[in-house]
């Protein structure tokens, strides 16, 4: 949240798929055999070892100098990694969280792919010098090597120092955020989480194969943006009737559940969900969602603020 969080910066980049990795490790041996004499011993050790990429990410002086003209990994993306990529940053940018594409952004282990992330400091944000908070990013083929079936998967580690210095650094400095991070870090630690405690809301975006690339997009960034209005508004509410709280889901963000609209509605059935929302061409043209109440199974094409006093009674 603007103005309510530690400052950081969020450094974002991606590994691509498979077939993106390997071509890009051939344009860094490549290159890096061509500059290997000018090249620390870790970083020729890393060569010898065919672990190119950490070398990207070596502090050290002569490393800093020849990896600056080293190939970028945007220039070995396939297009449905490309693809892939344009989309997590739409996404970003539709809901306005702030980023920069850092394509020496790496991580060296084997099983990473696609999006990886860093979450650093800004510049006077205190932790005494600059660093990573926060890193991480996917590993859809990490179980899978260890034998077990083929999940899609995302994962990060946090500098549990660096986190405890920030937050008395934002005690100390008397920081407004110091208060709403408290408040997080008690809900975490004391909220159990229990969907049938809960009235969950499911947006449902309807992905036509025929439609058009362009309305898919737009449909996918309404879909997007209207799941993170719906989360803002009703977070802090409280159903009137059921003492309750709200969990907004989106389709598309559940596994197995980005297209099959009877795939959707069966998990929202599995795991009560009070309210679904569609969103089509036709509600995208008009500027409204149609509402569908699975208690009773009646349907209205409503405005979102109409919605939001449906779903509050």
């Amino acid at each position: 949240n603007k103005g309510n969080c530690i400052k950081t910066t969020l450094l974002i980049n991606t590994l691509g798929d498979h077939a993106s990795r390997n071509n890009y490790q051939e344009l860094l041996n490549e290159y890096f055999n061509a500059h290997k004499e000018g090249l620390s011993s870790d970083s020729q050790r890393r060569l010898e070892n065919n672990n190119v990429l950490r070398i990207l990410d070596s502090k050290s002086r002569e490393d800093i100098a020849i990896v600056k003209n080293a190939p970028l990994f945007s220039e070995s993306l396939t297009i449905d990694a490309k693809d892939r990529f344009n989309e997590v940053l739409n996404g970003l940018n539709v809901l306005e969280i702030p980023y920069k594409v850092d394509e020496r952004l790496v991580r060296g282990l084997d099983y990473y792919n696609h999006t990886v992330f860093e979450f650093v400091k800004e510049e006077g944000a205190g932790v005494g010098q600059s660093g990573t908070i926060l890193a991480g990013g996917r590993y859809d083929s990490l179980y899978a090597t260890m034998g077990g079936p083929s999940v899609p998967a995302i994962g990060w580690a946090a500098g549990i120092e660096r986190l405890h210095i920030l937050l008395e650094e934002d005690i100390d400095g008397n920081d407004p955020v110091n208060t709403s991070t408290s408040n997080f870090l008690h809900k975490v630690r004391n909220e159990k989480i229990n969907q049938e405690n809960n009235i969950a809301i499911m947006l449902i975006p309807l992905i036509d194969k025929k439609m058009e690339s362009s309305n898919k997009e737009k449909l996918l960034n309404i879909s997007l943006s209207t799941t993170y209005q719906l989360r803002k508004k009703l977070k802090n509410c409280i159903s009137i009737n059921e003492n309750k709280e709200y969990i907004v889901y989106r389709s598309r963000d559940l596994k197995d559940n980005t297209v099959s609209i009877k795939k959707s509605m069966k998990w929202a059935n599995e795991n009560h969900v009070k309210y679904v929302i569609f969103l089509g061409e036709e509600e995208m043209i008009q500027d409204k969602l149609t509402l569908k109440n699975m208690s009773n199974g009646k349907q209205q094409l409503l405005t979102l603020d109409e919605i939001m006093e449906m779903v509050k009674v």
